[in-house]
């Protein structure tokens, strides 16, 4: 039997539309920050309870909404934002369906309180699965306050599949973190269960928003960044080498203030970082680009979050290339944290298994005798004190001596301009010796240097392989055999189209038949003949290459790591100032090929501290 087609009823049309808007509590929050946002709004709180589940109130001091236009605010596309279909390719706002509130207002109990700057009073409005239940007049201040209750109250279907209530509060947590960095001249006000989470300054300082959210280490550790190009502006923060995560939770991307999942924006994030971090870890950032809204299009996923760009690869090198180039041109070394030292207690005590060092001083009364004896002899303190100001006359003046040494060496890098301005990057080094057969011992004013020798040999290499890679022509090898390859239909349209790329990669590739072709040559990387396979690896990652030869750099990183100098091999003076006169040439010179750390610095002031010189 055929079954008739039916016209949904509106009540379950609104159902059907709020399943898409509104999948759980954090969907509810950010729909209605976003409305606050819109609003103009320079203070914005928002309350929960249980996870959003029962209760969520957002409160702004934004322009309100007009009584008369309250009911209709409930309305499915009723919208302040947009007039006409032209209106959605110059968006200069958050919201613009008109779908929220009566999504939301479909699936739960709402209370509004809101008011203009205009009324003399405010207007109270109560809805329940949508319905209106009461409207009346109310004393209230300019802005508008919704309640949301009992979410998913008359669809319990839905309900059931709600998380815990910790998961949907961190789910919350992690949605407005994201939108008070996006639009850090507001001030936010998180409040969980009639706990404070959170409140940002609102001073119109991105890195105060950030350090108010994810602390100081993250503060302090980032690069910032302006891009200005004829399309677009980019503008951020970006992490330094010292900062990672194991995902990409802690990067941040807006477009012209709206938060957006752009796997293209993040590939061109990872590719930038590539060797400057460890390998399969992702950086730290926070970027938002300004772009004419008329080039991109964010009405391709109900929840905003998704966005396509006119010119995707232009937008991808650009930010790849810029990141890289900010990155490169800041000082990447980092510095020795000090940590307090815990010894672990071999012996079975009943009380706590580590024993802390401060606490063992304690119990020898040690700190109490030093008391005493700075107490009754101020002449050995006085003799401390100038003792220290003559070791820092020594260090200086042994700097002073090896200057000149330094100098020569590198007096023969100054004919190159470029070689000049990555001098600055790195100290000028007085080699102190070796430790381990590993380290070489470094010294430049009040700062110890130690640097990998194998990790800096691997970058020295890594460079000049890939230089090697991108200036001269690739040899191709003559197959005794002809190779053919059978391809998918789909294959045979990339092959035919990007003809051109593989004979540069050193192939020389015909078609041969409806779905083969015939490979003649192969390209010889390093006297190495490649494998066809690595035809198919270039159709396989066609879409993502960003030049002609970036599938190439693992391989070459693979290289230089195996010819490089290793860790224990005993290296001679001549050699080491040959190492660090060749890594200060390098773009690069922080980071090894897979992004280990190159050289680690150490500041005076922390050897004084482990030897107690300072207290």
């Amino acid at each position: 039997m055929i079954k008739k087609i039916n016209l949904l009823d509106e009540y379950t049309v609104n159902k059907i539309a709020a399943g898409e808007v509104v999948e759980r509590p954090s969907s509810v929050v950010k729909e209605l920050i976003e409305n606050s946002i819109d609003a103009n709004s320079s203070k914005i709180t928002i309350e929960i309870q249980d996870g959003g589940k029962n209760f969520i109130r957002i409160t702004d001091n934004g322009h309100g909404i007009p009584s008369e236009e309250v009911e209709k605010s409930f309305l499915r596309h009723a919208t302040s934002k947009i007039s006409k279909i032209d209106d959605l390719y110059s968006l200069n706002s958050l919201g613009f369906r008109g779908e929220a509130l009566a999504s939301i207002a479909s699936v739960s109990k709402i209370d509004l309180i809101t008011k203009t700057n205009n009324e003399r009073i405010g207007t109270k409005i109560c809805l329940e699965g949508g319905n209106i239940i009461n409207k009346e007049p109310i004393g209230s201040s300019v802005g508008t306050t919704i309640i949301v209750k009992d979410l998913f109250f008359n669809t319990p279907a839905r309900k059931k599949f709600l998380k815990s209530s910790t998961a949907e509060t961190i789910s919350i947590t992690d949605m407005i973190n994201k939108l008070a960095i996006g639009n850090y001249s507001i001030q936010f006000k998180y409040i969980n269960n009639n706990k404070i989470m959170l409140t940002t300054p609102g001073d119109n300082s991105l890195q105060n928003a950030i350090r108010s959210i994810y602390g100081k280490n993250i503060a302090n550790n980032l690069i910032p960044i302006s891009i200005n190009s004829e399309h677009l502006n980019i503008t951020g923060f970006i992490g330094n080498n010292s900062i990672y995560r194991n995902n990409k939770t802690l990067q941040h991307v807006y477009v012209n203030k709206r938060y957006v999942k752009s796997k293209l924006i993040l590939n061109a994030i990872y590719e930038a970082y590539k060797g400057i971090i460890p390998i399969n870890k992702h950086a730290i950032c926070f970027l938002n680009l300004e772009i004419n809204p008329k080039k991109i299009d964010v009405n391709i996923h109900p929840t905003k979050l998704e966005i396509k760009f006119e010119d995707e690869q232009y937008i991808f090198n650009l930010i790849k290339n810029e990141i890289n180039k900010s990155l490169l041109n800041s000082t990447l070394i980092p510095e020795y944290q000090r940590q307090n030292s815990n010894l672990e207690s071999k012996n079975k005590i009943k009380t706590s298994n580590i024993i802390n060092t401060d606490d063992l001083l304690r119990n020898f009364n040690i700190n109490k005798i030093e008391n005493k004896i700075e107490k009754n002899n101020d002449k050995k303190s006085k003799i401390i004190e100038e003792q220290i100001k003559i070791d820092n006359i020594k260090e200086n003046s042994e700097i002073y001596k090896n200057k000149t040494t330094n100098n020569i060496i590198n007096s023969k890098c100054t004919k190159q301009k470029e070689i000049n301005k990555i001098d600055k990057k790195i100290p000028d080094f007085n080699v102190i010796g070796t430790l381990f057969n590993t380290y070489i011992i470094c010294q430049e004013q009040d700062s110890l240097f130690l640097i990998d020798q194998h990790a800096a040999h691997e970058r020295i290499l890594y460079e000049k392989y890939m230089e090697k890679f991108y200036n001269e022509t690739i040899s191709s090898q003559i197959l005794l055999e002809p190779i053919i390859l059978e391809l998918s239909n789909k294959d045979m349209l990339i092959i035919e189209d990007k003809l051109n790329i593989f004979k540069k990669f050193g192939f020389e590739v015909e078609l041969f038949g409806n779905n083969s072709i015939v490979i003649r040559s192969v390209p010889n990387m390093f006297g190495v003949p490649e494998s066809e396979k690595f035809i198919l690896d270039i159709i396989d990652n066609l879409n993502e290459l960003l030049n002609n030869y970036a599938l190439k750099k693992e391989k070459i990183a693979s290289i230089a790591c195996k010819s490089a100098i290793k860790a224990y091999d005993n290296i001679q003076d001549i050699e080491i100032n040959k190492l660090i006169s060749d890594l200060k040439k390098c773009n690069n010179p922080f980071t090894c090929p897979h992004g280990r750390p190159i050289i680690v610095e150490m500041k005076k002031y922390e050897i004084e501290k482990m030897f107690k010189r300072i207290i």
